[in-house]
């Protein structure tokens, strides 16, 4: 959104009308049972007949009430309205008229965003901003609510240099310090780079620490500067999120800020920067957290794929967790998960990891969880038993989603693609080696080009149910492994079982019933003794 500068408004007043609507509005105790009679007598009308000439005509007249202008309204009804309506709405709205102004303005104020992909969203844009803003400091920095800086916020005008990087323009930072300092009921901020703006203007780490309403920090680009800085803040924030780490090695003790924000904090993401766990000591505790957290009680983990968790990782020491989703082999987890996601490939290198070291490292993860909802993804090549594998450990899964990807074509073949018929042996070969895991459910996607399902889906889904007899329900679809492809919609079917010599019946369901049903089995309950 960009922060359009004031303009001068030409007329006054304003045509908004809000007309009380009888049926809305609370009706005489003689008139209660005529009620829907006159609902039904106004839905019968055009819409654009007056609501007045309806009430005429009725033959039990309500109570008739005089149009009432909206900017007419008592000022907190009025603040109540505008706070349901979108900043860029609100914008639009103070453009119509002086006193649409006013009232719309604070709410076009309270959450703003800076930067993006034009020339003027940069240093520009913040500096005509933070000169508004501190033009009348009571009636505009006071209503700021949320601020969040995008990328290019900080970038030069000018564009590229010779080396085709973008040159950095921080010329905006110090009347930033300024707004910053007197936006006292800030709740929320977000700025993409923020360690080389605290770098360049350290004035904007003295204004964010008297910000103690803060609830909500988001940094992308962090490093020892942003570090220093929580330490001098004096806001407990609800939520805190970092991106990457942009500033070399870091220093002993530049977690100690933590350790003052463990009582509030609820949500903790460290996307590119989970290095900043090794730092924390054993004696910290945020009892509150309940997203990557480091206690007991922390229900779900999601570790991104930058995460850089050391070999020597200590065990942890939950002795529970209900949901863990990674998108790394991480083997150190001791505890039992309810549900584990794998967001990696087995069968695929990994950073410092080879195929055999991710394969290795996911089965020690998968016999210390126990996971009785698991998905993954397989790539197995000629020769590879990665499945085998698999199956002794997770005889207690009752939910199993698959994402399985054929092997890469021989060099030299002119058909790109992998044979279908390869496909449809693996396909078989995989749901024969689940005879015996009592499999509630399985969601099963082949990842191929050109998008196709190999052997026919309803023939797919009744081999499973073959092999697999305690299955109830089951799912197949396709996902591409390039992007820009269309995708097929995925079958959902449920299994119907006549006897032990018959083989099972499949009902086709409907794409919102089937991915109910699979969203439940996505809340399987750990049975007890599993």
């Amino acid at each position: 959104m960009t922060f359009p500068l004031p303009v001068p408004f030409g007329v006054g007043g304003s045509s908004l009308l809000l007309t009380h609507h009888p049926v809305l509005s609370p009706p005489p105790p003689s008139s209660s049972s005529t009620a829907p009679t006159m609902l039904l007598t106004i839905q019968r009308y055009p819409k654009t007949v007056p609501l007045d000439v309806l009430l005429l005509r009725s033959p039990n007249t309500m109570r008739c009430f005089s149009p009432v202008r909206l900017l007419d309204l008592n000022h907190d009804v009025l603040d109540t309205i505008v706070s349901f309506v979108a900043p860029a709405d609100a914008m639009q709205l103070a453009l119509t008229c002086r006193d649409a102004y006013d009232a719309a303005m604070p709410r076009f104020l309270s959450e703003v965003v800076l930067g993006g992909p034009s020339v003027m969203d940069g240093p520009e844009q913040i500096t005509l901003f933070c000169r508004y803003m501190l033009a009348d400091p009571h009636n505009r920095i006071r209503h700021l609510r949320v601020l969040e800086i995008k990328e290019g916020a900080f970038v030069s005008s000018e564009g590229e240099d010779r080396s085709g990087a973008w040159v950095a323009d921080f010329s905006c930072a110090a009347i930033l310090a300024d707004m910053l300092r007197k936006a006292t009921n800030l709740r929320k901020i977000t700025i993409r780079d923020l360690e080389p703006l605290l770098q360049h203007q350290p004035a904007v780490a003295e204004a964010m620490s008297h910000l103690s309403r803060l609830r909500d920090l988001s940094f992308y680009l962090v490093g020892k500067c942003t570090l220093e800085m929580l330490k001098n803040t004096t806001c407990h924030p609800y939520r805190l999120e970092f991106g990457m780490w942009k500033d070399g090695p870091r220093v002993a003790g530049d977690t100690a800020a933590f350790d003052e924000y463990a009582p509030s904090l609820h949500t903790v993401n460290l996307w590119q920067v989970a290095c900043l766990l090794e730092s924390f000591g054993p004696e910290y505790v945020g009892e509150g957290v309940r997203v990557l957290g480091l206690v007991p009680n922390v229900r779900t983990i999601t570790f991104a794929p930058e995460c850089s968790v050391e070999e020597e990782a200590p065990t942890a020491n939950w002795t529970s967790l209900d949901h863990v989703d990674t998108s790394a082999p991480l083997p150190f987890f001791s505890c039992t998960v309810r549900r584990l996601d794998l967001r990696y490939v087995l069968g695929v290198v990994q950073t410092r990891l080879s195929r055999a070291q991710v394969v290795d490292r996911t089965v020690k993860l998968l016999t210390q969880t126990k996971p009785v909802v698991l998905s993954c993804k397989i790539r197995e090549e000629p020769g590879d038993t990665i499945v085998e594998r698999l199956v002794p450990v997770i005889s207690q899964v009752r939910f199993l989603e698959v994402a399985y990807t054929p092997p890469e074509p021989v060099a030299g073949n002119h058909d790109m693609f992998p044979p279908l018929q390869n496909v449809n042996d693996w396909t078989g070969e995989f749901f024969r080696r689940f005879e015996k895991v009592p499999l509630v459910g399985l969601s099963f996607a082949y990842c191929t080009d050109p998008v196709c399902f190999g052997r026919p889906v309803q023939e797919t889904a009744r081999l499973a149910a073959v092999h697999i007899p305690t299955l109830q329900f089951i799912s197949i679809g396709v996902v591409p492994r390039r992007e820009g492809l269309p995708v097929p919609t995925r079958l959902y079917f449920r299994v119907q079982m006549r006897g032990k010599a018959q083989e099972p019946l499949l009902e086709q369901l409907e794409s919102g019933p089937g991915k109910r049903i699979r969203d439940e089995l996505r809340t399987f309950a750990r049975t007890a003794g599993a």
